[in-house]
């Protein structure tokens, strides 16, 4: 039993490992996409030949991506569908839909890219590493125990057999423990795994359209999504488009149902007459501080460069707990894989 559930952490962080590294794939489609709508390139001839570039199911779902747009098909509706809303990050699928309603297409799927590659590089940095150490950790601990249950424990055995001793009470009742778990193992082990696999379908069925649930992240983090919100509004600002517009768009395509919840309000508030900085601020999605920036910011010509600042420094921010969360999660973790 502690050899699987050892060996299954271990398949998970080398899946979580090789996933993070195949994410590049869908930052260079990014790339190509930004490329061929600044440059008013034709996006179906564009999608086919960097289809090309790649083999199997990514290449194929590329290939249909191109095909529906030369026959007239919209991207901005195409890309949240599940074929192909897997093909360019979170950051470009939520560019495209709110930058096509807003009018500032080319400017949003271009700062969406940028915020897109910076976030592929600080997660290819810390993911790899953190797989790689965990799943060393994890493998010597695996050859550790294999080690004393297949040579030590039967020649331990063995030598109180021999002198006609018992073994030590602590051995008896962990050989206990491990056989009860091997002989109920059918009456605990099917729900269990009955229960995994309705997670599992649940939660492939709420991604089925490619909507994301981060459930209690917001109770953790209620601006887990307002850097890429504010950068949205920024290129709306500094575009001179009407920020209702993306306001509206976010509230319809958004990814998070939560976040799609709370804009529809902010959207229904404005439409009242209240400021938007501070229907953003009932809501949650910003701070005080930040609220008074913005309304200082509003009749000047400044509202732009100013949420794009907000949005940096909150980055930032958030980077900085994620670090300090990560370092001090490492040694618990090697703390419980010790006493495991």
């Amino acid at each position: 039993m502690p050899f699987f559930i050892l060996a299954m952490m271990l398949i998970a962080v080398l899946i979580v490992g090789v996933r993070k590294a195949m994410s590049g794939r869908s930052l260079s489609t990014l790339w190509i996409l930004e490329t061929a709508i600044r440059n008013n390139l034709p996006l179906d001839e564009i999608l086919e030949g960097h289809a090309f570039e790649f083999r199997g199911k990514r290449s194929r779902r590329l290939l249909r991506l191109s095909r529906a747009l030369r026959e007239g098909e919209d991207l901005s509706s195409l890309i949240e569908k599940r074929p192909y809303w897997r093909l360019i990050p979170e950051e470009g699928r939520l560019a495209v839909t709110v930058g096509s309603e807003s009018g500032t297409l080319s400017e949003s799927v271009q700062d969406a890219l940028g915020l897109a590659t910076l976030r592929f590089e600080r997660s290819r940095q810390q993911h790899t590493f953190s797989a790689l150490y965990l799943a060393t950790v994890i493998s010597v601990i695996i050859l550790q125990v294999s080690f004393v249950f297949v040579f030590i424990m039967p020649k331990y055995k063995e030598i109180f057999n021999d002198f006609g001793l018992d073994l030590p009470e602590t051995t008896i009742s962990f050989t206990y423990f491990s056989d009860a778990v091997v002989r109920w193992s059918p009456f605990w082990g099917i729900p269990l795994l009955i229960l995994t696999l309705d997670y599992v379908r649940r939660y492939f069925r709420r991604r089925k359209r490619g909507r994301a649930m981060y459930g209690f992240y917001h109770w953790i983090n209620p601006r887990l999504f307002t850097v890429d919100i504010l950068r949205l509004l920024a290129v709306s600002a500094e575009e001179g488009k009407p920020l209702n517009s993306a306001i509206e768009a976010l509230a319809r395509h958004h990814n998070d149902p939560v976040i799609r919840r709370k804009f529809t309000r902010v959207s229904r508030q404005t439409q009242q007459g209240e400021n938007l900085w501070e229907s953003l601020n009932q809501v949650a999605l910003i701070d005080t501080w930040q609220t008074g920036v913005l309304k200082a910011a509003e009749p000047t010509n400044l509202l732009g460069d100013s949420l794009h600042r907000l949005a940096r420094e909150l980055d930032l921010e958030q980077e900085h707990h994620k670090q300090r969360r990560r370092e001090a999660l490492r040694p618990l973790i090697l703390i419980v894989l010790g006493l495991f």
